[in-house]
């Protein structure tokens, strides 16, 4: 191991330890009873770290690095960059909404915390009970921030607490004859485990005892100081509104969409895109008998039965049985475009029904370095009828192949690779990137057969292209959170109901939504840099093999390794 690996892998370590939570969604072995420290002293100890440990890497001779430590070592400067610049924007991040610790706890102890064995029991208790801890954390942060100016706005307190006190509804919080979500999933874990049927009614009154006494004081406690806070609250909407919201922008748009591009042009890379698609639009709803106008084609498309699922246990069924029908017909064509695809299958799940609520039409949850968790595909089924039929196959290719699941079970089988080049999760032009290249490439394998597969395609890729816009729009251009919805109504055919969700979405995360776009942009560019070097020579599923190959990384750096590749094998050509 050179000593740039060494030295990386070392940061490695340390981030796992100082993280438990990432720790147990990774699935390593060892004791997950913990939760990370999250006031303030701990994430400038964090920023320390970072810059002693990039101050080591730079001190050092490069002279006999290899390509590898060269890309090591550009990835690490990359991501300690991000880090050492968050110290300035601590107080614009909220700890809590809708990615906050309000989600990720429960999210945690039902999806990834390991419950197989009667160890597991004692370190499920322990860190029901470290909970407290937490949240006595947690809402020290937010009133520290809040003294200072820094809040959310005033439209997200409602739905955020309310979430809270939706983690609370069933056993053991009242006398539901329904188990809460934690409890269900708990119980149902323990149930099959191979231990005594008195082993597993103890721990069972164990876990129940624990979620009542610990989890729902602190959710209490935390609901009473958002309740607070939310009287004080501003109603402004974007970042724009906070002491240097205007840098923190910018800080969010090199965090997520690695861009030096300003907003404003962000914003008009949107408005002509939108407009790009909208008339691709049109002559798919001509081909499906549509003679409208797009903004009456857009209310059909939003109140038309025959565009929606059915309600009910039909309309379930109907959405799981296609997503897997879909899936088969990806999977099948893969081969002609890979030159290598993840062992790891991926499965096809219903999101739990405890998430259902404040979770999207669907998602794709990660598996566990171990595999212990399988990664999955998974679809919202509590509502059918607000899922359009002619999104299904873009969003299975996005969530699942060969969007994130190929790419991120393939990176977690690079076993060449070390750890922190497998487990990054603050690349998301990279990682979104791809998922939205994947719709993109999806068009080459002929999946959009049908004008309503098609339809499905372009409103997804209209989808994102209206998010330059709004994200923009909120957090730059002083857009309030009624013309943002307005934008999407007027734009896009998505129902209401979703366009509030995504703007609230976009609120509480500023920069992410604009990464998906100008991600897929750069490895659109590249391909098509590719292509123009090496002519009648250039293999795609070869092109994949690039970008895929090295694991998540900056754009700079994929540009990098996609230029070595076409110049190589141009070389070889010519040699040829």
């Amino acid at each position: 191991m050179s000593s740039v690996t060494e030295l990386l892998q070392k940061n490695f370590e340390w981030q796992l330890e100082n993280e438990p939570s990432r720790r147990t969604m990774l699935g390593l072995a060892g004791i997950h009873d913990q939760w990370e420290a999250i006031d303030e002293g701990s994430e400038l100890r964090r920023v320390k770290r970072w810059q002693a440990d990039l101050n080591d890497l730079n001190a050092m001779s490069a002279e006999s690095w290899s390509s590898e430590d060269c890309l090591n070592a550009d990835i690490f400067r990359h991501l300690a960059n991000l880090r050492i610049d968050r110290q300035h924007f601590l107080d614009h991040e909220s700890p809590v909404g809708l990615f906050g610790y309000n989600i990720l706890v429960p999210f945690i102890l039902t999806t990834y915390q390991p419950l197989r064995n009667a160890e597991d029991i004692e370190c499920y208790v322990k860190r029901v009970q470290n909970v407290t801890r937490l949240f006595d954390e947690l809402i020290g942060v937010i009133r520290v921030r809040e003294r200072r100016g820094f809040t959310l706005p005033k439209s997200s307190y409602g739905p955020l607490i309310e979430s809270c006190r939706g983690i609370l509804r069933g056993q053991p919080f009242d006398d539901d004859s329904q188990q809460s979500g934690p409890l269900a999933d708990a119980c149902a874990k323990i149930q099959a485990m191979t231990i005594g049927e008195a082993l597993k009614s103890r721990a069972m009154s164990n876990v129940a005892a624990a979620l009542r006494d610990y989890l729902a004081p602190a959710y209490k406690r935390l609901i009473e100081c958002l309740e607070d806070v939310q009287a004080k609250a501003r109603e402004e909407h974007g970042v724009w509104r906070l002491p240097r919201g205007e840098d923190y922008y910018a800080y969010t748009l090199r965090y997520h969409a690695e861009t030096g591009l300003s907003a404003e042009e962000i914003h008009i890379i949107g408005r002509n895109e939108v407009i790009e698609v909208q008339e691709e639009i049109r002559k798919v709803a001509e081909n499906l008998g549509e003679t409208l106008s797009l903004s009456q084609f857009f209310e059909t498309l939003r109140s038309t039965d025959k565009y929606h699922y059915p309600s009910g246990a039909d309309g379930r069924n109907q959405m799981m049985t296609d997503a897997r029908a879909i899936l088969e017909r990806v999977d099948s064509r893969l081969p002609h475009y890979f030159t290598f695809l993840p062992k790891a299958r991926v499965e096809l799940e219903p999101i739990p029904s405890h998430m259902e609520e404040t979770s999207p039409i669907a998602l794709y949850r990660p598996g566990t370095w171990d595999g212990s968790t399988p990664g999955a595909y998974l679809l919202n089924l509590r509502d059918p009828s607000a899922m359009p039929r002619y999104l299904m196959e873009a969003l299975a290719v996005h969530e699942a192949i060969p969007g994130h699941h190929l790419q991120l079970a393939l990176v977690n089988e690079l076993e060449h690779l070390p750890g922190f080049r497998r487990h990054q999760d603050m690349l998301t032009a990279y990682t979104e990137g791809w998922a939205l290249y994947a719709e993109r490439l999806a068009d080459d394998m002929g999946i959009y057969g049908t004008p309503m597969a098609r339809l499905g395609y372009l409103v997804m890729w209209l989808w994102r292209s209206a998010r330059l816009v709004v994200d923009t729009g909120i957090h730059a251009l002083r857009w309030s959170r009624d013309d943002a919805i307005g934008y999407f109504l007027q734009n896009t055919p998505l129902r209401r109901q979703q366009i509030e969700a995504e703007v609230d979405r976009y609120i509480q995360w500023p920069g992410q939504a604009v990464a998906y776009r100008l991600g897929c942009r750069s490895i659109l560019e590249l391909r098509a840099t590719a292509e123009r070097r090496l002519g009648a020579k250039f293999d795609l599923a070869d092109f994949h093999a690039v970008v895929l190959g090295s694991g998540q990384v900056p754009l700079l750096s994929l540009r990098k390794q996609v230029d070595t590749w076409t110049k190589l094998k141009g070389a070889m050509i010519c040699i040829m």
